[in-house]
């Protein structure tokens, strides 16, 4: 991927994940490992609440929040507390770990800071709306939507303003931070390209149907599904519309990418490989009623999650194994070489091995 698609210029070791799918080029992680399937739990505990956001790690800590409004460290070898945050409001963003800050959005529309050794609040920033998406870092500024229409770039080290653009329509979509751009998807149907420093809209491409998905970004090249059932590659620079492709159903999950396939899954549970340069199909198969969750990628082994977690060959589509864990999972797992963590709508939080 080009330099310039790294939002923080540095890639982080593959036992930390401290970003949506990985690190700021959303690769989902790339260990070149081959997993087994778990045949243990190394350990299992539980939080208040539903768990819907994918979990983060760094070094010996797991964060992760849920709709009970709190943000929870957990130590990986143990699966103990470290300490849990209050953040007062339900929480559906994946966090964000940038330095010594964990970042997260809340349904009340507040963004917080909280420092990632402590458990305390840094500062904390008031949106319009509920923030679903996940915080992005670049620069020392953070990017982020919320459900008023409206995208915010703030400082890292205080939280204040330093712009904020009104879209079309509610944004759910986690963006994608350039050195020139801000990219992301909005409820109105458009794709959006705001200029990094000022928040102006440089551009915008048009889809049939609202945006929920997160972009990804491959050198020049934007990668995003939305839900008029079509996936679309645009030119980063102007917009632009390089292929697209029709799939069965909206598509809300993530994209990952490995090599010359990007792989995309629907709400008819479908997963898909794309050729990356011409949209072109590979191969599909249908791995569970809805896929909504991110894609990750780990060497030859794709992790969707669709009711149960499942492990399919990037190679031919095939189903490797299914891992039920007794309840829902709608979250992306975090995928190391010590092993695999996941999250269960019900709160239960699971270290498999």
């Amino acid at each position: 991927m080009a330099k310039d698609s790294l939002n923080t210029g540095s890639a982080p070791s593959e036992k930390d994940w401290p970003t949506l799918l990985h690190d700021d080029s959303r690769s989902g992680g790339q260990s070149p490992q081959a997993f087994k399937r778990p045949v243990a739990a190394r350990w299992q505990t539980r939080v208040e609440g539903s768990v819907r956001a994918a979990p983060v790690l760094r070094e010996r800590f797991l964060y992760l929040t849920s709709i009970s409004g709190y943000l929870h460290a957990i130590d990986v070898a143990t699966g103990r507390f470290k300490w849990k945050y209050n953040a007062g409001a339900a929480i559906y963003s994946t966090p964000s770990l940038s330095s010594t800050w964990v970042l997260f959005g809340c349904g009340d529309g507040n963004v917080h800071a909280v420092d990632s050794e402590a458990g305390t609040k840094l500062w904390n920033f008031t949106a319009g709306g509920e923030v679903w998406a996940s915080p992005v870092v670049r620069n020392d500024v953070v990017y982020f939507g919320s459900a008023d229409g409206m995208m915010h770039a703030v400082e890292i080290e205080t939280g204040a303003e330093k712009w904020r653009q009104s879209l079309g329509g509610r944004i759910y979509s986690t963006a994608y931070a350039t050195q020139q751009y801000v990219l992301t998807g909005c409820g109105d149907g458009y794709v959006y390209g705001l200029d990094a420093k000022t928040g102006r809209i440089a551009w915008k491409t048009g889809t049939g149907n609202g945006i929920d998905c997160s972009p990804a970004v491959v050198g020049e090249t934007l990668l995003v599904g939305s839900n008029d059932f079509f996936f679309y590659a645009l030119n980063v620079a102007d917009g632009s519309i390089q292929w697209k492709y029709e799939a069965g159903l909206g598509i809300s999950s993530a994209p990952a990418v490995s090599g010359d396939l990007v792989f995309v899954g629907s709400k008819d549970g479908i997963l898909q490989a794309l050729d990356l340069r011409t949209g072109r199909p590979v191969w599909k198969n249908r791995v569970g009623q809805v896929i909504t969750a991110p894609i990750v990628v780990s060497g030859s082994t794709i992790w969707i999650q669709s009711g149960i977690i499942h492990a399919v060959s990037a190679t031919d589509g095939k189903i490797l194994w299914r891992a039920g864990l007794g309840d829902s999972v709608q979250s992306a797992p975090v995928v190391t070489e010590d092993g695999i963590y996941l999250a269960s709508v019900q709160g239960d939080i699971y270290a498999l091995a």
